[in-house]
């Protein structure tokens, strides 16, 4: 027992290796005079204490949910199928369209902060949009309607703020600063492979910062939550696949800002227009979207040959 447990501890560290290779995004540089605080504090015990920092913490977005209840389900099954027809919806295929390469940070089971590719996923026919990466060894699709949209932009943009005005807390524990952005429901396919995500959900995400080895991320943190794919099935399966875990993904302000210009309302509402991407043509096709992490690497050592 001990030997497989082992072996499979060995099988998830080589896949998240494999998975974390992308191009990596500079960390931001954050100088919040704390050095020359300390220096000062050092030479003069009574100005101990420092400056006065108080980030922006603001309620959880009670207004955006009683607007999104007035509004009724935003992800309910009829809206959430979109454009799909028949076919697509039997075999649970092209949930989303694949819209534009990105790239974010996550932190691995085992292991520190990596960058991740991903890309910006919009569900045709709806106003819902979000990102799509591997996390882990399985695939996620994390989407917004336009009222979390909202809430997501708005969280993004007290981050800046608050970064350009140095309120950011650098010690503050995780735990303290995951939420002082609000909060949004969402909706997240996801399984093994990026073609075909078998199972959903809808899950409660935070909005937030930390700082890793001195450098601020905001941070996207995805609640654990029930996957409704098996309903109340008690089976030994659904058992085992009942919960969908937590997930926390880090930006830098370049990676945020390309993620809120994309779920802006003026975005979605060109995407809404349209039904065809050709001005994207650049981008990955269907194919090479859908190509495995490890697949893409091996990719890109054939053409570097």
């Amino acid at each position: 027992m001990k030997k497989t447990l082992a072996a499979a501890a060995a099988i998830m560290m080589i896949c998240a290796a494999v998975f974390a290779k992308t191009d990596k995004e500079p960390a931001d540089e954050y100088d919040d005079g704390s050095a020359s605080v300390e220096a000062q504090e050092a030479q003069d015990p009574a100005q101990k204490g420092g400056k006065d920092k108080k980030v922006t913490k603001i309620k959880w977005n009670t207004k955006a949910n009683k607007e999104a209840a007035m509004q009724g389900d935003p992800y309910n099954k009829k809206k959430m199928i979109g454009n799909r027809d028949f076919g697509e919806r039997l075999l649970n295929t092209n949930k989303f369209t694949k819209v534009e390469a990105f790239s974010a940070y996550l932190k691995l089971t085992v292991g520190g902060l990596v960058s991740r590719k991903a890309h910006l996923i919009y569900r045709e026919g709806t106003d819902v949009a979000g990102f799509e990466m591997y996390y882990d060894t399985s695939a996620y699709a994390l989407q917004f309607a336009k009222v979390a949209r909202g809430v997501l932009i708005d969280a993004v943009n007290r981050y800046y703020q608050d970064f350009d005005q140095k309120k950011l807390e650098r010690s503050a524990p995780f735990k303290k600063t995951r939420d002082v952005y609000g909060f949004c429901d969402a909706y997240e396919d996801y399984g093994m492979v990026s073609g075909m995500m078998t199972y959903y959900s809808r899950p409660r995400v935070f909005f937030g910062y930390t700082f890793v080895k001195g450098s601020p991320y905001f941070t996207v943190n995805v609640r654990p939550a029930k996957n409704l794919a098996y309903g109340d099935s008690k089976s030994e399966e659904a058992l085992l696949k009942a919960n969908v875990i937590e997930q926390t993904y880090y930006f830098t302000k370049s990676q945020a800002k390309k993620l809120i210009t994309f779920l802006s309302d003026e975005n979605i509402s060109a995407l809404q227009a349209s039904s065809t991407f050709d001005e994207y043509a650049d981008e990955p096709t269907d194919a090479d979207a859908y190509a495995e992490p490890g697949q893409e690497k091996a990719d890109e050592e054939k053409a570097a040959e």
